[in-house]
């Protein structure tokens, strides 16, 4: 068995970070009779599947052509943030690298954005990515624009806020959305800055997809192109919208399929 889990994964035992779900890949094998269970990062799975996605996987929401040659990010927005990498290892070849960037330090770019810190940094102290731009981050957004305009939003959650956007009842979650779209894009300008990703960007988990057409993509490539002296370069970088149905499972399979074979130990 090989299991893509939202945890950083270090031994036997896992955690997951947005659950208090704790499990033996061990005892897990046993109960279950399978000799040999691996577990990778959860955005590692979705990295995986990246090389086999046909355009029928894809969307393209911005750039130019990629450059198969360079490196590619992978960023998605759920119940949290994950993100990984991938590097080209010669034809055909990549290695994946996972990774908690997630969990990395929100880079506020806006005066507003700046005024959205301190109501979060009350609740959580540190104020990762995941607590801008996961769901219960969409609903903290929404709030956070309803005070700023003096009033509340009693009992918003993140599908309650999601449905007010779609549906235009709520003006301060129409522009939580709006916010919600140009951040994430300044979070993937900033991967695509670290990695030199050429390859491209490719935005997966459930909270883009629930959006559907409220997302605004121009707002996300201004929030990723958005990088002063960097900008022209980030105009050529190719940004997609990952379509395909369980990419996770997708690439899951393939590095069982690559460990079975013996190709990784």
């Amino acid at each position: 068995m090989c299991l893509g889990v939202a945890s950083a994964l270090e031994g036997d035992e896992i955690r997951f970070i947005n659950s208090d779900w704790v499990f033996s890949l061990r005892a897990l094998g046993g109960a279950l009779g399978a000799p040999r269970v691996w577990a990778i990062n959860d955005f590692a799975a979705v990295a995986n599947a990246i090389p086999s996605l046909t355009e029928r996987g894809r969307l393209q929401t911005g750039g130019g052509p990629p450059d198969s040659s360079r490196s590619i990010g992978v960023v998605g927005a759920g119940t949290g943030v994950g993100m990984a990498a991938l590097v080209p290892a010669g034809a055909q070849r990549w290695i994946v690298v996972p990774s908690e960037g997630g969990h990395a330090t929100f880079p506020a770019s806006a005066e507003q954005e700046w005024r959205w810190l301190g109501p979060l940094r009350t609740l959580h102290g540190h104020v990762s990515v995941e607590r801008v731009l996961s769901g219960a981050g969409l609903a903290a957004l929404a709030q956070a624009i309803a005070l700023e305009q003096g009033r509340a939003l009693s009992g918003q959650g993140p599908a309650e806020v999601v449905e007010a956007a779609l549906d235009g009842s709520d003006a301060c979650c129409v522009d939580a959305v709006r916010a919600f779209a140009t951040i994430l894009g300044s979070v993937c300008g900033n991967l695509a800055l670290t990695l030199g990703a050429r390859g491209g960007i490719y935005v997966g988990g459930g909270m883009v997809m629930r959006l559907r057409g409220q997302f605004d993509w121009t707002r996300f490539r201004q929030g990723f192109e958005g990088k002063g002296r960097l900008a022209d370069f980030l105009c050529t970088v190719p940004s997609y919208l990952t379509t395909a149905e369980e990419p996770g499972l997708i690439g899951a399979a393939a590095v069982l399929d690559e460990r079975l074979r013996g190709a990784v130990t």
